[in-house]
C-alpha cells in the first residue's frame, strides 16, 4: 500500500469516526443540540433570507423590528433541507471535518510526516473554541474555514503550481474565509495572522535582504499577487457582511456611557481570559463549567462585573464562549518541542519561532483587563477600539499550540527506533509530567474537605455546590492522569517495539502495521479525552418539545390572527420565549433585545420601555402585557390604560437534563394601543428627539404624525373618511387597500429603516420617519389605494456569493482528484 494510499485510509477513518462519535447519538434519538442566543427560531429566519438571497432580513421579534445583517454560513443555508432544527449538529460536523482536513494540509505541507500532521489535525478537530462557537449560541461553526484557508495558503507557499492550479486555491482560500467571516471577529484576528504569515512564506525563502529587492516574476506572484487575489475574492463573497461589520461597530456600545472612556474600556475587556486558567490545558475542567449550570457552576472569574470582588454586586462570572482547549497533550508538548529545537533545520526553527510569537502576543491580547497595556495599544488602532471579548484571542493561541506541538510529536515519530536521547529524555518527562499529576490527585483528594469549605466561605457557594466543585478538581485532576500515563505508555510502545531489531526478511508490513495500530490508537485516545472535555457542553433536547407551542404561544397566536399588534413580556422565561418560541412561531412579541450594540435611537428607547412604561409601550402597537406579576402588584394599580385581561398556565421545557417548569402568566391588555396601521388627517413639525414623543398624550398621535419633514402645500382635513384593510402581512413584507377622502398621512408603526421600500398603487412612494422610530407615507389626494410595504435587501453581491460558492465546491472536487 502507497504512502499516499495509507494516509487517506486512515485520515478519513478518523475524521468519519470523529464526527460520528458527536452527532450520532442525537441523530438516532431524534434529538438536537442545544445552544444559547442563535437557536432554530433564528436560524429559521436566517435560512429563509439565505435562500431568498437576501443581505439582511427583518428580525421582527423585537419590539419594533430591527434589521439583522445576513453571514453566510452553509448549515444555516442548507437548513431548509437537513432541518432547522438540525442545523446546531450539522455545525459541529463541519467544524470537525473542516478544521481536521484544514490543519492536516498544513502540516504536511509544513514538511511533517503523516503521524505528525494527523496529530495537530486530531487536536484541532474538537476544540472547545469551535464546539462553544456552535453551542454558544452564535451557530458559527463555519470557523473551521478559517484552518481550511490557512492548510492551503501553506500548500500554495509550499511549492510551485500551475497558474490553472493557482487560481482554483486563490479560490478555495478566498471563500474559505468569508465562510468563516460569520463570526468577523475572530475571522479579522485570524487575518491579522494569516496575512503575516504570508509575508513571513515570502520573506523566508531569501537569504539576504538585496534578493527581495531584485523583484522577479516568482516574488512578485508569491509575494503581492496571491495574497491580493485572495483577498478580492474574500471581498466579493463577503462584501454585504463587511459593510454590515462596519455598521455594526459604529452602533452605541449596551452598557457604555457616550463620552464616557472608563465605561466603553469595560465594556471592551469585560470577557478576557483570567491567566490562571492556563492550567486547563494540563488539567481541562478544573474550573468547571458553565455558570448556568446548577450541577457544576463555573467558578473562575471570567466575564466577571468591574467591582465585584468588593461590592459583591453584578455577575459573578460567565465562562460560555470565552474557553480554549486541545488536548491534554498540546502544551506540554510545545514544551517538550525544545528537547528537539537545536536539530531542527533552519526553516522549521524559523516557522516554530513565528508561531510561537503569535502565541504569545494572542495570548496577551486574551487577558486583556488583568493585563491590559497590550490590549490597550492595540484599541488604539482605528476599528480594533468597537471589537469586543478579547478571550477570542485564545483561538490564535490554540491553533499556535497545535501547530507547535504538532512539531515536537513530529520530531519524535521521526526518531522511533532509533535510541535517540531526545526520546528517551522526552518520554522520562511525560513520565514525571504523569508522576507530579498523580501526586496531586493524592494530596487533593486527602484536602477534599478544606478545598469544599474554601468554596463555601471564601466564595459564598452553597455547601452542596461547593462539595461538588471539590469533586470536580480532584476527578479532573486524577482524569488527566490517566490519560497523560495511557499516552505516554503508548508512545514507549511505539519506541520499544519499533525499535527491535528484526531481519530483513522479515516484517516490513508487520512492523507497519503495529506501529500504525498503536498510532491510531494513541490519537483515538487524544481524540476521547477531548471528547470527555467537551461532553458536557453537547446539551441534547428534543426539539418537538423545545419548540413545541405553550399556553401563550397558542394565545398570542390566537389573538394576533387577525391584527398586527405586539406583546410585551417581563418574566424570568422571557429571553427562553425570546430565543426558540416566539421567533420559531414567528411572533411579534418581545421587548428585550440580546444585542451587544444597537442604533442610538433603541439605546435611548429601551430604559424607558423596560420601566414598565405602558404609554411608550402603546404608542409603539403593544396590546398585550404578560407577566408572572399579579393583577394586585402596586406597580398595576395607577395605570389606567392597563386591564387585567386573563391568565395562562403553561409547562416550560428546557432540557433532557432538567425538569420541565410550570408557572403562571398574567395576561393584560393595554386599553389604549395605537394599531399597527393607522391613518392621521395631520402632522406636527419636531426636531427629531425623543422627548417629544414622551411628552405627547396617546391622543394626540391619533391625530397627528410626528415628523422632521416639510410638507408642502399642506392644509390638514377637518372631516377625513378613510378605512383600511390588510390583505397580507408578514415580517417583511405588507399589502393593504387604502380609501381615504382628503389629504392625510399612513403611519406604519414599525422600525423606520432605509431598505423598507413602498409601493402605492405600483408606484414607489417615499417613507417618512415617523413618531422617532416609525414608517409614514404621505397621501396628497383622496382616492383608493393598494399600498405595500417591502423590507427589500436583495442585492447583486448575493449573486456573486452564490456564483463564487459554486466555484469553491468545484475548485474543491478539482484540486482533491490532484492533491
Amino acid at each position: 500500500m502507497s504512502n499516499l494510499s495509507k494516509s487517506f485510509i486512515i485520515s478519513a477513518f478518523l475524521v468519519v469516526v470523529f464526527t460520528l462519535v458527536v452527532i450520532l447519538p442525537p441523530l438516532i434519538s431524534g434529538k438536537t443540540f442545544y445552544g444559547i442566543d442563535g437557536n432554530v427560531g433564528v436560524i429559521r429566519n436566517v435560512s429563509e433570507a439565505l435562500w431568498r438571497l437576501e443581505n439582511e432580513h427583518w428580525n421582527f421579534n423585537y419590539l419594533l423590528g430591527l434589521p439583522l445583517g445576513v453571514s453566510f454560513n452553509l448549515p444555516i443555508f442548507f437548513g431548509k433541507i437537513i432541518g432547522y432544527e438540525r442545523v446546531p449538529i450539522f455545525d459541529i460536523a463541519l467544524y470537525i471535518v473542516v478544521s481536521f482536513i484544514g490543519m492536516y494540509i498544513f502540516l504536511r505541507s509544513s514538511g511533517l510526516t503523516m503521524w505528525g500532521a494527523l496529530f495537530g489535525a486530531v487536536s484541532i478537530s474538537l476544540t472547545t473554541m469551535g464546539v462553544l462557537s456552535v453551542l454558544g449560541g452564535h451557530i458559527i461553526g463555519s470557523l473551521g474555514f478559517l484552518l481550511l484557508a490557512l492548510g492551503i495558503v501553506k500548500y500554495v507557499y509550499s511549492k510551485e503550481h500551475g497558474i490553472f492550479k493557482l487560481s482554483l486555491l486563490v479560490i478555495i482560500a478566498g471563500v474559505s474565509i468569508g465562510l468563516a467571516f460569520a463570526d468577523f471577529q475572530r475571522t479579522i484576528y485570524f487575518g491579522i495572522v494569516l496575512g503575516a504569515y504570508i509575508i513571513f512564506l515570502s520573506l523566508i525563502r531569501f537569504n539576504r535582504i538585496s534578493e527581495i529587492l531584485k523583484i522577479n516574476w516568482n516574488t512578485l506572484l508569491k509575494l503581492i499577487l496571491v495574497p491580493l487575489s485572495i483577498f478580492v475574492v474574500f471581498v466579493a463573497f463577503s462584501f454585504v457582511s463587511i459593510k454590515g461589520m462596519f455598521g455594526f461597530a459604529q452602533m452605541q456600545q449596551i452598557g457604555s456611557v457616550e463620552g464616557d472612556p472608563e465605561s466603553k474600556w469595560r465594556f471592551l475587556v469585560q470577557f478576557s481570559y483570567p491567566p490562571e486558567e492556563i492550567l486547563n490545558f494540563f488539567v481541562p475542567g478544573l474550573f468547571g463549567y458553565f455558570s448556568n449550570d446548577p450541577e457544576l457552576p463555573y467558578w473562575g472569574r471570567a466575564a466577571q462585573d468591574f467591582g465585584y470582588e468588593a461590592t459583591k454586586q453584578g455577575m459573578r462570572n460567565f465562562r460560555l464562549g470565552i474557553d480554549a482547549y486541545a488536548n491534554v497533550f498540546v502544551l506540554p508538548f510545545v514544551i517538550l518541542a525544545l528537547l528537539y529545537f537545536r536539530n531542527w533545520e533552519r526553516e522549521r526553527k524559523l516557522h516554530f519561532v513565528f508561531w510561537a510569537v503569535v502565541a504569545i502576543i494572542s495570548f496577551l491580547f486574551s487577558i486583556a483587563r488583568y493585563f491590559p497595556t497590550p490590549f490597550y495599544l492595540l484599541t488604539q488602532i482605528p476599528y480594533f477600539d468597537k471589537l469586543r471579548v478579547p478571550a477570542k484571542w485564545m483561538d490564535i493561541f490554540t491553533i499556535s499550540l497545535v501547530i507547535m506541538s504538532a512539531f515536537s510529536i513530529d520530531s519524535f515519530v521521526k526518531g522511533v527506533g532509533n535510541g535517540t536521547k531526545e526520546n528517551r529524555l522526552f518520554l522520562s518527562i511525560l513520565l514525571v509530567y504523569s508522576g507530579v499529576l498523580f501526586l496531586s490527585y493524592l494530596i487533593l483528594s486527602g484536602v477534599k474537605a478544606e478545598i469544599t469549605m474554601h468554596f463555601a466561605y471564601q466564595h459564598q457557594y452553597d455547601y452542596s455546590i461547593a462539595s461538588r466543585i471539590s469533586e470536580n478538581i480532584i476527578s479532573s485532576v486524577g482524569t488527566s492522569f490517566l490519560f497523560v500515563i495511557a499516552g505516554t505508555l503508548l508512545l514507549y510502545v511505539l519506541e520499544k517495539v519499533v525499535g527491535v531489531r528484526v531481519k530483513p526478511e522479515e516484517k516490513a508490513f508487520g512492523r507497519s502495521l503495529v506501529f500504525d495500530t498503536t498510532f491510531v490508537v494513541f490519537l483515538l485516545m487524544v481524540f476521547v479525552n477531548m471528547f470527555v472535555t467537551v461532553k458536557p457542553l453537547f446539551k441534547e433536547v428534543d426539539p418537538s418539545k423545545l419548540y413545541k407551542e405553550t399556553e401563550v404561544v397558542r394565545f398570542m397566536k390566537d389573538k394576533l390572527k387577525e391584527e398586527q399588534a405586539r406583546v410585551v413580556m417581563y418574566s424570568g422565561f422571557a429571553n427562553h420565549y425570546f430565543t426558540f418560541l416566539f421567533p420559531y412561531h414567528k411572533l411579534e412579541t418581545i421587548q428585550s433585545i440580546a444585542a451587544s450594540r444597537l442604533p442610538d435611537e433603541y439605546i435611548k428607547l429601551l430604559p424607558i420601555i423596560n420601566s414598565f412604561n405602558f404609554d411608550v409601550m402603546a404608542k409603539y402597537g403593544t396590546k398585550y402585557f404578560l407577566t408572572e406579576l399579579p393583577p394586585s402588584h402596586p406597580v398595576f394599580l395607577q395605570v389606567p390604560i392597563l386591564k387585567y385581561y386573563t391568565n395562562l398556565y403553561c409547562s416550560i421545557y428546557l432540557s433532557e437534563d432538567q425538569q420541565s417548569v410550570s408557572n403562571f402568566f398574567y395576561v393584560y391588555e393595554v386599553t389604549n394601543s395605537l394599531p399597527r396601521f393607522f391613518i392621521t388627517p395631520n402632522y406636527i413639525k419636531y426636531n427629531g428627539q425623543i422627548e417629544m414623543i414622551l411628552m405627547l398624550p396617546i391622543e394626540v398621535l391619533k391625530n397627528s404624525v410626528l415628523l422632521t419633514n416639510d410638507i408642502t402645500n399642506f392644509s390638514p382635513s377637518h372631516n377625513l373618511q378613510h378605512d383600511i384593510s390588510v390583505l397580507e402581512y408578514s415580517g417583511n413584507y405588507a399589502k393593504l387597500k387604502v380609501f381615504v377622502s382628503d389629504k392625510c398621512f399612513l403611519v406604519f408603526n414599525n422600525y423606520y429603516h432605509p431598505k423598507w421600500e413602498c409601493l402605492v398603487n405600483g408606484k414607489k412612494k417615499e417613507i417618512l420617519k415617523a413618531n422617532y422610530l416609525a414608517q409614514a407615507v404621505y397621501f396628497d389626494s383622496q382616492g383608493e389605494y393598494i399600498v405595500e410595504f417591502k423590507f427589500n435587501s436583495f442585492s447583486v453581491f448575493s449573486l456573486i456569493q452564490m456564483f463564487l460558492l459554486i466555484c469553491f465546491f468545484g475548485a474543491l472536487g478539482l484540486v482533491g482528484l490532484r492533491f
